[in-house]
């Protein structure tokens, strides 16, 4: 790998790296009818020295408190998009960010059905 790739992969994870708040909204409640609207924080660190590798940590906002939501290791795709998949017994998610100027774009897509389970809409906060 050439030095100049590696700076320009790390400089992509620059661009997530940092931390977020704004909105996790419900898009699609006939079909995902638990589904709450939050206020969130996502605090993003870069792995590795790939810089294709993002760890995002995800809180919600209780009672003006944060409640550790889960972690996910986003990997950078196509055009600038950031994946990761959850999946346990119940649930396949694919989770999706995308960085444009100072806000940070996110949707939930349920897996199985295509339907989109969330839309968020966050801001850096440093």
């Amino acid at each position: 790998m050439t030095v100049l790739l590696a700076l320009a992969l790390l400089l992509q994870a620059a661009e997530l790296a940092g931390s977020w708040h704004g909105t996790s909204k419900c898009v699609d409640r006939e079909h995902f009818p638990n589904c709450h609207d939050e206020e969130v924080i996502f605090d993003a660190v870069a792995r590795g020295s790939s810089g294709d590798t993002v760890t995002v940590r995800a809180d919600k906002i209780v009672q003006g408190h944060r409640e550790f939501m889960g972690e996910s290791n986003y990997v950078r795709g196509a055009n600038g998009l950031w994946i990761a998949e959850f999946r346990n017994e119940r649930v396949h998610l694919r989770l999706t960010l995308r960085v444009s100027g100072s806000k940070l774009i996110g949707h939930i897509i349920d897996v199985p059905s295509g339907r989109t389970v969330r839309d968020q809409t966050l801001t850096r906060r440093h």
